[in-house]
């Protein structure tokens, strides 16, 4: 008898013995596998719908920015909703400064008698904002003001020094938090989120000082915080990805549990979540990201009284392409979408509480320290969906469903070792996200897959209908298009480390490359929209199992919607 994995598709203690237990051996493995030519036997892949194994909770709602001036602009609030259509939560990071344009800075001046000068008014205004259109902020403690810091030519870079005076930014930190309370009320603010800086450990990019020193920071952040709302969530800052970076940020959980507090003196800080940052790479396996996960908690599992910490991925996005060109605003291929497919099984098998998304469409929200920001952002057209936003689609009709258990026998999944599901129940419909992601760019051959649906025993009808999308290299994309008549418009990349297919195409061309955009905008919007394979199709049920055929190329997605005749 064959043996089964669930999960990413296999079941949350595979996942563990086989992704993390023996990560380093799997992942050569799946190298191995994935550079020889494709396979031409049937895989075959079994999903029960009666076997719960969790819940496909919301992961992707969380958006960073690093400018909060936006939402002080009430016009472009429809524009803000088309671009970010899954928003629910902003991260407003640099709240407290760090930013080239000189906002965000709230306290004005230190008095020779310690008196603060502080002006919260325009703060005020962009919460306000965010609430207005609907949204739940975020609050970063990030940036230390320059008012209470020594002068320093990095700063204008957002690096961020130690205060002079550990008091007075406890002060001001108290300041800040009584405001918020003061406008928005005490139960209002006590439920939105804190987190004392970004990166600490990234020296001196963001923290440009020692780890005693941040310890010292957080603790002092946290008494000011909790003295206005005693049950504030706050945690620290996203640590470096331990996995890549083997520096202290991992070392915040023992200080939080059994270090000398530097403001109380009393042993311990509060701390109600932890973070990291964690980015993809083509490339690279998405596998690091359950390696990541594995320490945090395996850190977090020596204390009692931290065990139960939610661990959170805030920083999220590929950043590099296969020669290690960086990204400004994601990828814009089929390769995005199978690898957040991919990460989804397994931000759910892991039950990662949130993973903060940067770029999700190719909006005009480029990022500041872009190429030709600021030509680019004068002509960039409305945000499109991409490959990776179509996920996000996906993953939000799935999103509160009971997630089901999905099988692939041993032998099938080593000769496939990209293919993989997710599959939930909701409301009387069966959702699958079905995926064939490889690290790399290079396509093998496509997988012949025999999927099978143990339909639920509860079900009051034989008859079914099934939808179906499909994202791949010729389907739901306009990024591979664009940069080819960019090429042919006789367009070359602006630097040599411009990335190959960024979903901005401005990050490879340019403004010439917007304007080609625009000239040809009716093209690629309809090359953007997902493929619809079918709509509402009869199949045949057969002793309540449904037997589908689909061929998976090499980066794919295909999401189907089962439904039953009695759900209307």
């Amino acid at each position: 008898m064959d043996r089964f994995r669930k999960g990413a598709m296999m079941s949350h203690n595979c996942l563990k013995l086989i992704r993390l237990g023996q990560a380093r051996l799997l992942l050569g493995m799946v190298i191995l596998l994935a550079g020889q030519p494709g396979f031409s036997a049937e895989i075959r892949m079994r999903i029960d719908a009666d076997e719960p194994v969790g819940e496909c909770h919301n992961f992707w709602s969380v958006k960073n920015f690093t400018w909060q001036d936006i939402f002080d602009n009430p016009v472009g609030m429809d524009q803000f909703r088309r671009n970010h259509p899954y928003v629910t939560h902003v991260n407003c990071i640099r709240f407290m400064g760090g930013r080239g344009d000189g906002k965000n800075r709230w306290l004005l001046e230190v008095g020779k008698d310690g008196r603060l000068v502080t002006d919260f008014t325009e703060m005020i205004v962009y919460v306000r904002g965010i609430l207005e259109w609907g949204y739940e902020p975020m609050i970063v403690l990030d940036n230390v003001p320059l008012a209470l810091s020594e002068p320093h030519e990095l700063h204008k870079y957002g690096n961020t020094y130690p205060p002079k005076d550990y008091d007075a930014y406890h002060r001001f930190i108290e300041l800040l938090v009584e405001s918020l309370v003061e406008h928005f009320g005490q139960d209002t603010v006590a439920g939105w989120r804190f987190r004392v800086m970004t990166e600490p450990d990234l020296y001196p990019g963001h923290w440009a000082a020692t780890k005693e020193e941040y310890l010292k920071l957080y603790d002092y952040a946290v008494d000011a915080v909790t003295r206005v709302i005693p049950n504030a969530d706050i945690g620290p800052g996203n640590i470096l990805n331990p996995v890549r970076h083997a520096k202290w940020g991992l070392d915040i959980i023992d200080h939080c549990a059994v270090g000398t507090n530097h403001y109380t003196g009393r042993v311990g800080t509060r701390m109600t979540n932890f973070s990291s940052s964690w980015y993809g790479r083509v490339g690279e396996p998405e596998s690091t990201l359950a390696e990541v996960v594995k320490l945090i908690r395996e850190r977090l599992g020596k204390y009692e009284s931290l065990r139960d910490t939610p661990v959170e991925i805030a920083e999220f996005a590929v950043l590099f392409d296969a020669d290690r060109n960086r990204f400004f605003c994601g990828e814009g291929t089929e390769w995005s979408a199978s690898w957040l497919a991919s990460v989804a099984a397994m931000a759910w098998d892991l039950d990662i509480h949130r993973i903060h998304q940067w770029a999700t469409t190719s909006a005009i929200d480029t990022a500041p320290d872009a190429p030709n920001f600021e030509a680019v952002r004068a002509l960039m057209p409305e945000g499109m969906h991409v490959p990776y936003t179509h996920v996000l689609t996906m993953l939000e009709a799935m999103a509160g469903g009971t997630r089901l258990g999905v099988h692939i026998p041993d032998s099938d999944w080593k000769e496939s070792p990209g293919l993989g599901a997710v599959a939930c129940l909701k409301n009387g419909e069966v959702f699958l996200l079905v995926f064939n992601h490889q690290p790399g760019m290079e396509k093998d051959k496509p997988i012949d897959l025999r999927l099978t649906v143990d339909l639920p025993a509860k079900s009051s009808t034989g008859s079914w209908t099934v939808s179906e999308w499909l994202i791949d290299e010729r389907h739901s994309g306009f990024t591979r298009a664009l940069q080819a008549d960019c090429e042919a418009a006789g367009l070359q990349p602006i630097a040599e480390k411009a990335p190959i297919f960024p979903a901005n195409i401005s990050e490879r061309f340019g403004p010439a490359g917007v304007e080609v955009w625009l000239e040809n905008l009716g093209k690629y919007q309809a090359l953007s929209r997902l493929h619809s394979v079918r709509e509402q199709e009869p199949v045949s049920i057969k002793g309540n199992k449904l037997d589908l055929r689909l061929t998976m190329p090499t980066h794919s997605v295909r999401f189907l919607r089962l439904k039953p005749s009695s759900v209307n």
